[in-house]
């Protein structure tokens, strides 16, 4: 903070105190709790050392950006909250929308609508625990539900091999390889070279962490499950 006010007067800046929160990023409240009585965030005006009457900066639990709702200890429980309510609106336009349009108008204002706003940011907060992408999931199946016109509680695994639909965890999967394929190089490799002679395995370098609030984030679960879908390749494929 003290680098970041240096740089705000050193360049004759004012941030706004309305619209500028902080926000301590921990796992354990008790720790957030201390640290927040502790701390006092001021956004220093520049040549303000001669009389300084600066607001603080509110620390806050939560926070939107672009889109996503960050929170404090990354577990994304309030943006999935504000998702599926989201969800649970889209899919009641589509209910009343089904004596209007044709089946197959439904289906690609499903995908236009509903998947689109289901698959932003998925990339972030996808792998976080089950039991709180639940709401997701069944505002997913709800959706697909009102689509096909079928009862409450009926399944949906044909339902999304009919209209070839990916499910929450498809999608997910489907954001890390694309993300990987773009940005690939940006990540350090890991050979292994231990099961075979003729073939290898590229591995990638998985962070050393403990927390399995830290495993479910972008950076440890993508490069995990990267791995663990990985095919050996055929070293002599050159030299044949």
């Amino acid at each position: 903070m003290e680098l970041l006010t240096a740089w705000v007067s050193s360049s004759k800046l004012i941030i706004n105190t309305q619209k500028t929160k902080s926000i301590v990023f921990s796992y354990k409240v008790k720790n957030i709790e201390n640290q927040i009585n502790t701390l006092s965030f001021f956004c220093h005006k520049f040549l303000c050392s001669y009389s300084c009457n600066c607001q603080r900066l509110e620390i806050v639990e939560k926070i939107k950006y672009l889109g996503l709702i960050i929170d404090r200890s990354l577990k994304w429980n309030f943006h999935i909250d504000f998702l599926a309510s989201k969800l649970r609106a889209i899919n009641r336009n589509l209910y009343y929308m089904r004596q209007f349009l044709k089946d197959e108008q439904l289906k690609a204002l499903y995908l236009a609508w509903f998947e689109s706003s289901l698959r932003y940011g998925i990339i972030h907060w996808g792998g976080t625990y089950t039991s709180l992408l639940k709401p997701v999931i069944i505002a997913q199946k709800m959706a697909l539900r009102t689509v096909f016109g079928v009862k409450k509680y009926d399944t949906t695994v044909p339902l999304f091999n009919m209209i070839n639909v990916l499910n929450l965890s498809e999608l997910y999967l489907l954001s890390i390889f694309k993300y990987f394929k773009s940005y690939f190089h940006l990540f350090p490799l890991e050979t292994n070279l231990r099961s075979t002679r003729s073939t290898s395995s590229i591995q990638l370098h998985v962070p050393n962490l403990i927390k399995q609030t830290s495993r479910n984030q972008f950076h440890y679960n993508s490069i995990s499950l990267f791995n663990k879908f990985s095919k050996p390749i055929d070293l002599n494929v050159g030299n044949k």
